[in-house]
C-alpha cells in the first residue's frame, strides 16, 4: 500500500513513476490511432498527451474522442494544432477553445439505423388505440 498526496486541481492525478505500467496500454494507443484519422493535429496532440501522461492519458483521450463526435474534425484538428503551437497539453484547453471558436453539429433528421419519426408516430397509435382484431 502506498499513500498519495492530494491532487492539487480536479481531474489531477498523482502517481508515483514506480506504480505506472511499465509500458503504454494497447488500449490507449488503440484510442490515439482512432484519433489520428481526424487529422495531424490531432495526431500530434494525442500523441504528446500520451508522451506526457502514459497511462493516464486514456480520460484526456475519450474527451477527444467525444469531441470529435460533437464537433467537425477539421475544427477540432485545428484546436488541437493551436494548442501545440501554444504550448498547452490539456483536454480542458480544446474543450473550451471549441466552445468559443466552433460550432456544435447539428442533430440529424435522418439516420441509416433510426427509423423515421413517422414510424414511431404510427406505432404509438395503433398502441393507444389498440391492435386490429
Amino acid at each position: 500500500m502506498r499513500e498519495h498526496p492530494i491532487a492539487l486541481r480536479k481531474g489531477q492525478r498523482r502517481t508515483h513513476d514506480l506504480d505506472r505500467p511499465k509500458q503504454t496500454p494497447i488500449k490507449v494507443e488503440r484510442l490515439a490511432a482512432r484519433i489520428a484519422g481526424a487529422g495531424s493535429g490531432c495526431h500530434a496532440f494525442a500523441q504528446r498527451l500520451i508522451d506526457e501522461r502514459g497511462a493516464t492519458a486514456l480520460r484526456a483521450l475519450y474527451g477527444m474522442l467525444d469531441l470529435l463526435r460533437r464537433y467537425e474534425a477539421a475544427a477540432v484538428d485545428r484546436a488541437c494544432a493551436f494548442a501545440l503551437e501554444s504550448g498547452v497539453v490539456s483536454f480542458k484547453f480544446l474543450r473550451t477553445y471549441l466552445s468559443r471558436h466552433a460550432a456544435p453539429l447539428k442533430l440529424r433528421s435522418e439516420h441509416r439505423i433510426i427509423p423515421e419519426i413517422a414510424t414511431y408516430a404510427n406505432h404509438f397509435t395503433s398502441l393507444t388505440q389498440g391492435a386490429p382484431s
